[in-house]
């Protein structure tokens, strides 16, 4: 799961240079004249700072929101009779993310499997709304709370926190036997 994470990251990483060239570029949003303060006489005042930052923290939000349909867009569903959606790290790394409401461990012969089998339910696609919110969740608000990487420890079955909040889970995409 870090290296899914790690290679969604990369991913998001381009992308975001991408979107901060064409907001300073083409738009304009920041003007970088501000950040030379260095080769000027300007007094640093609060004030002065509190204005510089500002179009930094607009341009992180517009990041944000563009890694928020980053992940609605992918994990919504399932492609080519797939259950449940999966960014381009957790497809590389055979993850998916399911609709779940329940996890169950399965047992075999009256005795807890320990290799980690579960049985999921619903275990279906997110959907549309459901990818959003668990987008939303993950990027706004465990963000500004506690480092979301080191929240997976905690809960039973790796789940995280935004997971738990969403109904969803992350699974290992079961190996599908050739037909012939």
């Amino acid at each position: 799961r870090i290296v899914a994470e790690f290679i969604d990251f990369l991913i998001l990483f381009f992308l975001k240079l991408g979107v901060t060239y064409v907001a300073i570029d083409f738009f304009d949003i920041i003007d970088l004249d501000k950040f030379y303060i260095f080769h000027k006489e300007v007094k640093l005042e609060y004030k002065t700072i509190l204005k510089m930052t500002e179009d930094i923290v607009i341009l992180e939000l517009v990041h944000r929101v563009v890694v928020c349909f980053f992940e609605t867009f992918w994990l919504q569903g399932g492609a080519n009779g797939r259950i449940g959606g999966a960014s381009p790290g957790k497809s590389v790394m055979g993850l998916r993310v399911v609709k779940c409401d329940s996890v169950d461990r399965l047992e075999s012969n009256g005795e807890t499997d320990d290799n980690g089998w579960v049985l999921v339910q619903p275990g279906t696609d997110l959907g549309l709304a459901a990818s959003f919110l668990r987008a939303a969740v993950k990027n706004f608000v465990l963000a500004l709370f506690i480092p979301t990487s080191l929240a997976f420890f905690l809960l039973a079955h790796g789940r995280t926190g935004y997971d738990v909040v969403c109904s969803t889970i992350v699974v290992q995409e079961p190996l599908r036997q050739p037909t012939r």
